[in-house]
């Protein structure tokens, strides 16, 4: 049997704004083949220059819309539903450490990226980009006062790397197409191993074992981090590889377990074979999910 969803956090909009660029964001229009396989003449950057600061009033609005209709969508089903400490999104701030300065911060759209429950502890990722480094700080008020409430809630927080110029592979920006196919299957990222870096939306615990991709923001020393931290507690931590996606961010883009016995994958980002055999041993179902064109209806599973 499965527990029905009892409580969630959704993020907010409020005072989102571009990442700017950095070692580990740079933009993407450079690669000179779009994703529908048309060659381009020039890459995009050459006529359109990065967007910087705040986004939009109207598209913030419309964000805060859609994510306040699946608030109540989420309530109608008796789910209580947790949001960000609007006070603490101030966004568009020039930051700045003793190793870096950035011109703003991002945004809080997605809890799922910073924090991940595993059975009655929360983590907080360290995260690898300067413009996420203080995302953390508008979740605080919700998990110190799920700390407060329950005697049995553990706190956790993964060290915060520095950075710095060293822990980046900036030449990764560099490579053309052909370049990174070359360098697929050596999953060589934007981010080195100088530091442990990981997003928590490149985890996802099944039971008792957790899968985490090594990408652009998750690194082997995160998941040597997350090993140490959960193995001892009986949780088994697994790496994946979609070799194919030349720009991993976020394995919940890619592979989800939606239920015991079914995970949605992406056709386009195969996973290594070897790496999710235990799935098929298990007599899971994965299930390709195409990129929906609008032109008819998804299958229902």
């Amino acid at each position: 049997n499965l527990d029905p969803l009892e409580e969630v956090m959704v993020g907010v909009a409020d005072d989102a704004c571009f990442p700017p660029l950095e070692p580990a964001c740079q933009s993407e229009f450079n690669d000179q083949h779009t994703k529908y396989g048309a060659k381009m003449s020039h890459p995009f950057s050459e006529y359109v220059p990065w967007p910087t600061g705040p986004k939009l009033k109207r598209f913030i609005k419309a964000a805060n819309n859609e994510l306040d209709g699946m608030v109540t969508m989420l309530e109608g089903e008796g789910v209580t539903v947790i949001r960000p400490d609007r006070s603490l999104c101030q966004f568009n701030v020039r930051t700045k450490t003793p190793d870096w300065e950035s011109p703003n911060q991002y945004c809080v759209v997605c809890p799922r990226d910073v924090l991940v429950t595993i059975g009655n502890e929360i983590l907080e990722a360290p995260m690898c980009k300067r413009s996420r480094f203080f995302e953390y700080r508008p979740f605080r008020t919700a998990v110190k006062s799920y700390f407060d409430r329950d005697p049995k809630c553990v706190w956790s927080a993964a060290p915060k790397p520095m950075m710095g110029e060293e822990s980046y592979n900036v030449e990764f920006w560099d490579w053309d197409t052909e370049e990174r196919m070359k360098r697929m299957h050596k999953y060589t990222y934007c981010i080195n191993e100088h530091e442990i870096m990981f997003d928590a939306a490149d985890c996802m615990l099944v039971g008792n074992m957790m899968f985490v991709q090594q990408s652009m923001v998750t690194n082997l020393a995160g998941i040597r981090w997350l090993k140490r931290q959960y193995e001892p507690k009986g949780i088994t931590v697994k790496t994946l590889h979609f070799p194919y996606d030349l720009y991993p961010s976020h394995m919940d883009c890619t592979f989800v377990a939606a239920r015991p016995g079914l995970a949605f994958t992406n056709p386009d980002r195969p996973v290594v074979d070897e790496e999710v055999k235990i799935f098929k041993q298990n007599d899971w179902r994965l299930v390709d999910v195409p990129m929906w064109d609008g032109s008819q209806e998804h299958p229902v599973m």
